[in-house]
């Protein structure tokens, strides 16, 4: 299988990474064939812009796509997915932790029909041990609450144009394109790397609350489960209330005593216990609401003999 190569690199703030990580690129898709770059401009307030262009001058197959404000890396790479034009289309990060040795393996799986290539990060040293932990949690968390299984790379992946069509018809916000493409379907395999560190440009920008703003969003985004959890605690908390007013009344008829503590307690119980039951509910009605506007497509199509386009 050959065809033109796609690669997205949304970049916010990269023209130290850029003017190194470019002239690597293209030499290395070179031996691929036919090729096209796409850097996302995110809104960068240095020389991003002009450091692509530079090498568009020199090279036609680098171009830039500059959004207009900082929309953030998701919003960047759909801008990206939308804008390109090959038959397979790889994203990867403009400051070099991704390896450009990676994508000949990918090309590889796709040419052996596979339509998502996820790269995985198998090692990453020079991550603190915190980031480490809190992003295995993560990836526990979400598969346990949506059943889907999100990749530990990144968005560093090769998608099919058959998939990257697919996707192209989601226009949900806010998005979580790990969950996204999860969700796609196709057939889908890894590849392993070792994460490179960050040479340019200081340290990550991406900020503890960043990542916990992408978690959120992948969680809440791809999953009721928190809902259904409400609705059960309201249902516990309930029944927990009517068994203890049924124990004072049961003691009032056996030792003819009852204390004004124990029924203001086990009252309050019930009586919050239906609050939060309600709450529930009116929650998995809302939740119906927020999965209906998102208006996903109900199917996907990954071969049709009836058409032959």
């Amino acid at each position: 299988m050959s065809g033109l190569v796609s690669v997205i690199i949304p970049a916010y703030n990269e023209q130290e990474s850029l003017a190194v990580f470019l002239p690597k690129l293209v030499a290395e898709l070179k031996k691929t064939g036919s090729y096209e770059i796409i850097v996302i401009n995110d809104g960068s307030s240095d020389q991003t812009a002009e450091t692509v262009l530079k090498f568009h001058k020199e090279n036609p197959s680098v171009n830039l796509v500059s959004l207009s404000r900082n929309f953030g890396a998701q919003a960047a790479l759909c801008a990206g997915y939308r804008e390109a034009r090959g038959d397979c289309v790889i994203s990867m990060d403009a400051d070099m932790q991704h390896p450009i040795s990676a994508l000949s393996k990918m090309l590889d799986q796709w040419r052996q029909g596979y339509d998502i290539v996820c790269a995985i990060r198998r090692r990453s040293n020079h991550l603190g041990l915190f980031k480490r932990i809190s992003a295995g949690l993560f990836y526990c968390l979400f598969k346990s609450l949506t059943g889907l299984k999100s990749d530990m790379g990144a968005d560093f992946r090769l998608m099919s144009r058959s998939a990257v069509n697919a996707l192209n018809q989601f226009s949900e916000t806010p998005v979580f394109l790990r969950g996204l493409v999860s969700r796609l379907g196709f057939r889908q395999c890894t590849v392993y790397y070792d994460e490179n560190k960050r040479q340019y440009g200081g340290p990550s920008r991406y900020t503890l609350k960043k990542m916990l703003n992408l978690a959120l969003t992948g969680i809440l985004g791809f999953s009721l489960k928190p809902l259904h959890l409400i609705f059960l605690f309201g249902l516990l908390m309930m029944g927990t209330g009517i068994i203890a007013l049924c124990a004072v009344i049961a003691m009032f008829f056996i030792y003819h005593e009852i204390t004004m503590a124990n029924v203001l307690l086990s009252t309050l119980i019930t009586f919050s216990g239906i609050q939060v039951l309600i709450l529930g509910i009116i929650g998995e009605y809302v939740g119906n609401i927020v999965m209906t506007v998102k208006k996903r497509p109900l199917y996907l199509i990954e071969k049709n003999t009836l058409r032959k386009d």
